[in-house]
């Protein structure tokens, strides 16, 4: 084989490992997941907010979490906090017997501002 032609096959790996490192696995955007997106006062039910890393191309980030930081700022009292996992970006809240809203406020490692996500707390009517 010609050295060049063994060249420009190093070339070509390289750059595509480039292209696919930046575009798949690099992190452009943090979306916070709520599912679901409201909460019932029964002391049973819970909802998991996750802070999600987007790539270049709009899907989740391969490999990578978005370290986040919870303050909930408003409702503390009519929510208990089941898990917190700010390494990975996750906070998993259970309703206790009060009706309202809770409002939490998301700092994000890789977003420019904190977001601020909103969990109505209804009553369980069967």
């Amino acid at each position: 084989m010609k050295p060049y032609i063994l060249i420009v096959i190093i070339l070509l790996i390289l750059i595509s490992a480039f292209i696919f490192y930046y575009y798949t696995m690099n992190i452009y955007e943090v979306i916070y997941e709520v599912e679901p997106a409201d909460l019932f006062a029964d002391n049973q039910s819970t909802v998991k907010i996750e802070a999600v890393p987007l790539n270049a191309l709009g899907f989740r980030a391969i490999g990578r979490t978005a370290p986040a930081k919870f303050e909930i700022i408003e409702g503390a009292d009519i929510v208990t906090i089941i898990n917190k996992d700010t390494e990975k970006g996750i906070l998993v809240l259970q309703g206790k017997d009060i009706t309202g809203q809770v409002t939490i406020l998301i700092s994000s490692k890789y977003a420019m501002l904190p977001s601020e996500v909103k969990v109505m707390v209804y009553t369980n009517a069967a």
